[in-house]
């Protein structure tokens, strides 16, 4: 039995070795953006700077971008100048635009045609972390202009009592919404099994995870479903109270803020 074991085992890891020699000589296998730490002292959630990484989807690169992060570590080719005026785009994966090159991003055709924007935004921000967002670029540029990419799961997953991914911000309805910081530190474990390409051909071009996730909890994904919508009608109320209170905060007249609002995808989507 040991022997049929060992002999199972090592078959095993020779069939792994030889994938990943295969997928690491593939151009469709995707490599990570690598979020950083993000705590008090780096509060906002970036991407490592200057780093060059390769965007892919599906088992065949159905979609194969590479990209390069800029010097503050967001996903463009846009350096920031913190003596230069600009236009300040906020948002999630719309603005983050990984599924196109940089310069056929709107940002990039925007700056292509004079325009200085710099385009702040990370997948799986919403409300809350468009706050801080701005915040963090109000204080740090000239930004004369603040630009809101809103989607419509970024209301009610602004709230802590909703949701709690660390790296991000949260609105806390429990303490007047409060923005709170959710902090986030790489583990070893994570950063050594993402230099294997098999890892991060499973979990990026498979999305293997979400995949189990849908398997596992099929109502939660399935816009159809309507369990709970009226809760999440009211979280979503509130979450817009406290972001329009907390953009008061912000040094910048109603005037120099602009959103642009995602239309009901799931709508459009759906059959």
């Amino acid at each position: 039995m040991i022997k049929n074991l060992t002999l199972a085992l090592g078959s095993a890891c020779l069939f792994l070795l030889v994938v990943e020699i295969l997928l690491r000589q593939a151009s469709f296998v995707a490599t990570p953006p690598l979020i950083q730490p993000v705590n008090k002292t780096s509060p906002i959630i970036h991407f490592k700077p200057k780093h060059k990484y390769v965007f892919a989807t599906e088992w065949n690169g159905e979609i194969i971008v590479g990209h390069t992060t800029n010097g503050y570590g967001f996903n463009t080719a846009i350096e920031f100048d913190r003596g230069k005026v600009a236009n300040c785009v906020i948002g999630d994966s719309y603005v983050e635009a990984m599924h196109v090159n940089a310069e056929d991003s709107f940002h990039g055709i925007l700056s292509g045609l004079g325009f200085t924007v710099y385009p702040i935004g990370i997948s799986g921000s919403s409300l809350s972390q468009y706050v801080a967002f701005a915040k963090w670029a109000i204080s740090n540029f000239k930004c004369k202009r603040l630009l809101f990419v809103i989607v419509i799961n970024d209301f009610d997953e602004s709230l802590i009592s909703y949701k709690k991914n660390p790296g991000y911000h949260y609105l806390d309805d429990n303490n007047n919404g409060e923005l709170k910081l959710i902090p986030y530190q790489v583990s070893g474990f994570k950063s050594f099994l993402r230099k294997f390409a098999l890892v991060n051909y499973l979990y990026d071009n498979l999305k293997i995870t979400g995949r189990v996730n849908r398997f596992i909890n099929p109502k939660r994904f399935d816009s159809r479903n309507a369990d709970g919508q009226g809760d999440k009608l009211m979280l979503s109320k509130s979450a817009i109270d406290y972001f329009f209170h907390e953009l008061k905060t912000v040094n910048l007249s109603s005037n120099q803020m602009a959103m642009v609002l995602d239309g009901d995808r799931h709508s459009i989507y759906n059959g």
